[in-house]
C-alpha cells in the first residue's frame, strides 16, 4: 500500500516494533518500509524484522539502495473486516508524480457533515477538475461492507423465527389434542384429589420431555453441519458453546410457554363433567 507519511498515525495503528514513517523520510532518498506483523512472522520469523532488507525483483547493485524495515503495525483487514487470507502488506511512502487514485483520511473531532464540505472546497481551491467521491465516515465504509452479510443473516433469521414459530405452534397442538384425549383421566385424577398445580406439572412435563428430546437432536445435528457454517459467521466459533446454551435455553423457554396454555386449560377441567362425559 503507497502511504504518506501520517496515514498509519492518523488511521490509528498500533505499532509492535520500531517506528511510524516521518515527514524526513520523504526527502532521505533510502527506500524505507513498514510491514505489518504478517510479513514479520513470514520472513522474519526468527528474529526482528527491524532493520531486515528485501526488494522486489533482482537484487540492489549498491547497499544503500537496499530497502529497509523500520517499523512492524498490527494487520489490518484491508479487504473487509472478514478477510481471513493471512495475506502479508507493505506500506510505502508516496513519492511526488506517483499516477493513482489518492484515498484521503481526515481525523477529527468535528462533524463529519462540516468537514466533507471544507474538504470539498479546499479541493476545488487547488484544481477544480479533481473529482471528490465517496466521501463520508469511515464508520459508515465500515458498516456497509456488512451489507451483504447483514442481508443474509437478516433472512435466516427471519426463517429462524418462522421455524420457532411453527415448533410452538405444533407442541401447543399436539399438548392441546392430547389433553382432549385425556379428559376423563385429568378428570379422574382432578377426583381423586389432584391439585390444579399438580395437573399443570403434568402436563408441562409431557411437553418438556419432547421438547427436551428434540432439543438434545438439535444441538447434536448442529455439532455436526457447524463446519458448513464456518464461511458465514464472523469472530464466533461454529462450536460456540455460549450460543448453544442460549439457543437450547430459547428454546425450552418457547416450548414451556406453548405447554403452559394446554395445562392451563387441562387444569380448568370439571371433573364432574369430565366423568359425565
Amino acid at each position: 500500500m503507497v502511504v504518506t507519511a501520517d496515514y498509519l498515525e492518523t488511521l490509528g495503528l498500533n505499532l509492535l516494533e520500531g517506528r511510524f514513517y516521518e515527514e524526513a523520510d520523504v526527502t532521505s532518498g533510502r527506500p524505507l518500509f513498514v510491514v505489518d506483523q504478517s510479513f514479520a512472522r513470514k520472513f522474519f520469523a526468527d528474529r526482528s524484522a527491524i532493520g531486515g532488507r528485501f526488494s522486489f525483483g533482482g537484487t540492489p547493485d549498491d547497499d544503500a539502495d537496499w530497502p529497509v524495515i523500520i517499523g512492524v503495525v498490527e494487520d489490518v483487514p484491508h479487504n473487509g473486516m472478514e478477510e481471513k487470507s493471512g495475506n502479508p502488506f507493505i506500506y510505502q511512502l508516496l513519492s511526488a508524480g506517483q499516477p493513482g487514485v489518492l484515498t484521503l483520511f481526515l481525523r477529527t473531532n468535528r462533524p463529519s457533515a462540516e468537514v466533507v464540505a471544507a474538504l470539498r472546497e479546499k479541493v476545488l481551491g487547488i484544481d477544480s477538475a479533481i473529482p471528490l467521491f465517496d466521501a463520508g465516515p469511515l464508520t459508515e465504509a465500515v458498516d456497509s461492507s456488512f451489507d451483504s452479510r447483514r442481508a443474509l443473516m437478516l433472512l435466516l433469521t427471519a426463517f429462524a423465527g418462522l421455524a420457532l414459530f411453527l415448533s410452538a405452534l405444533g407442541i401447543y397442538g399436539v399438548l392441546a389434542y392430547d389433553v382432549s384425549q385425556r379428559t376423563r383421566e385429568i378428570g379422574v385424577r382432578g377426583a381423586v384429589g389432584a391439585s390444579r398445580g399438580g395437573i399443570i406439572g403434568l402436563v408441562l412435563k409431557q411437553g418438556l420431555l419432547k421438547a427436551g428430546v428434540g432439543v438434545v437432536i438439535g444441538l447434536v445435528g448442529a455439532v455436526l453441519l457447524s463446519s458448513y457454517m464456518t464461511s458465514l459467521l464472523f469472530e464466533v466459533q461454529p462450536t460456540e458453546p455460549v450460543v448453544y446454551v442460549m439457543v437450547a435455553a430459547v428454546l425450552v423457554a418457547v416450548a414451556a410457554l406453548a405447554s403452559y396454555l394446554p395445562a392451563l386449560r387441562a387444569a380448568r377441567i370439571n371433573p364432574l363433567t369430565a366423568l359425565r362425559d
